[in-house]
């Protein structure tokens, strides 16, 4: 009976504190288990923005990772201010002797923009008053320049985008004019107006030229008469960046690439104007509260299309328009595409060599605290800002804004040399054209360098 009446006894017991609130202990559990979900929800809130973070980190050459780029190109040309229609150069090839063979005196009394460009021996470039001008690599001297600008239109300050096929200069501004002269003739072939600013680089294929305005509208005009063949309006920005319109052409499959200042990207054909794909960059971006698009210019290699946002670099493929891998790193300088690798220059100091294929770090150098170590802190203040990188002569390039040339092995991303090439600074990007280099220093002094 004594056990009978004691097992009722805990059955009660039990039940009170199961269901009763008052008691407080299955209460307290409950908190408990609230808690430890909360807890849970900031582990993976934190673990999702650690991998979205903007990379910054050094990486050692990972074992058995072989680093294959092109074979080095011989060009005797640079017509385009990213060097063909792909805005990519793998490999390009220069004596690397670092010595000047030449130095002109001014070419122009007024500042020339960072853009100059080389065709059949000469070199091509304009000044911000428009005067486009001829400079012969042979003669040593101007051999004609053009001013294109009345009287009304000659102190305003010209943005020019030029870039040269078939003997023709095709030149852009921001007074919403396009016209075309010839070398030869040294003659107006034809102009347009179109009244809006334009904001872009131009291509040329075959007999049709590619450029947008500052409205973001896309236009194809007839290069033999500048008749407009067709536009194409995007999406308007409010807001103006740094950034320009971009522009790289896929001449196997009629396709062209339109990045524009709103952080559209657009797959184009420019035979039926037809949309394959389109792509939002802006809403990729981890920095959602900006409302300007920053990004670097695009970069095609038969299918690999390279894209960037302000924080984050993007492969695509560029017939289907998926995204084949997305790595978090922060760039505003156009990188080198090269046979299985991805060379770039990262906005805090790395210099990165990815794998094309998915996007891995093969290996990254800060570059700060390589020439740190290496010549002292007061060479490293000197160098200040890195303006251009590229791959020439199998090594990786980098060109400060001082004047100062870093090299760096591509297999590692060690540094090898930092030689001051322009004491007055760096006027333009430097050009690459039979084994020499072409650059304008600061004072529109024109220097070869073998």
């Amino acid at each position: 009976m004594k056990r009978i009446v004691s097992f009722l006894f805990l059955i009660f017991i039990l039940s009170n504190c199961s269901f009763d609130n008052k008691s407080g202990i299955w209460k307290e559990e409950s908190k408990i288990k609230k808690k430890a979900e909360k807890q849970d929800k900031k582990k993976n809130l934190k673990s999702v923005f650690e991998v979205n973070k903007i990379f910054n980190e050094e990486v050692n050459l990972i074992p058995g990772k072989k680093i294959k780029i092109d074979n080095i190109l011989k060009n005797v040309a640079w017509s385009d201010r990213f060097f063909d229609s792909t805005n990519n150069i793998s490999n390009v090839h220069f004596s690397n002797e670092k010595y000047v063979v030449f130095k002109s005196s001014k070419l122009s009394k007024h500042h020339i923009k960072p853009n100059i460009l080389y065709y059949k021996n000469n070199i091509i470039s304009y000044d911000h008053r428009g005067t486009i001008f001829v400079y012969s690599d042979l003669e040593k001297k101007k051999i004609f320049e053009y001013n294109f600008y009345k009287k009304k239109y000659k102190k305003f300050k010209k943005e020019i985008n030029i870039v040269i096929n078939n003997n023709n200069i095709y030149i852009s501004d921001n007074l919403g004019y396009i016209y075309s002269i010839n070398i030869e003739s040294q003659k107006l072939i034809w102009a347009k107006r179109i009244g809006i600013p334009f904001r872009s680089n131009i291509k040329v294929v075959g007999n049709k030229l590619f450029l947008a305005d500052q409205d973001n509208k896309l236009y194809c005009f007839n290069t033999l008469n500048g008749k407009k063949i067709w536009e194409f309006a995007s999406s308007l920005t409010d807001l103006k960046s740094k950034f320009r319109n971009n522009i790289v052409v896929d001449t196997k499959n009629n396709n062209l690439f339109f990045l524009n200042t709103s952080g559209e990207l657009y797959s184009i054909n420019y035979l039926n104007q037809a949309i394959n794909w389109f792509s939002n960059l802006k809403m990729k971006s981890l920095k959602k509260e900006s409302r300007i698009f920053l990004g670097s210019p695009l970069i095609l290699k038969n299918k690999h299309l390279i894209v960037s946002n302000s924080s984050s670099i993007f492969k695509y493929d560029a017939l289907s328009g998926s995204i084949i891998w997305e790595k978090s790193i922060s760039t505003n300088l156009k990188g080198v595409l090269t046979k299985n690798n991805l060379f770039l220059y990262s906005s805090n100091n790395l210099l990165i060599c990815l794998d094309l294929n998915d996007g891995q770090v093969l290996w990254s150098k800060n570059t700060n605290k390589q020439i740190k170590n290496l010549y002292g802190k007061k060479l490293y203040n000197k160098i200040k800002i890195i303006s251009k990188i590229s791959i020439v002569d199998n090594k990786v390039f980098l060109f400060s804004k001082e004047g100062y040339l870093l090299t760096f092995n591509y297999k590692n991303g060690e540094i090898e040399s930092v030689n001051r090439i322009l004491k007055s600074g760096l006027g333009n990007d430097p050009i690459f054209a039979n084994g020499y280099l072409y650059s304008l220093d600061n004072n529109n002094r024109l220097f070869q360098f073998r």
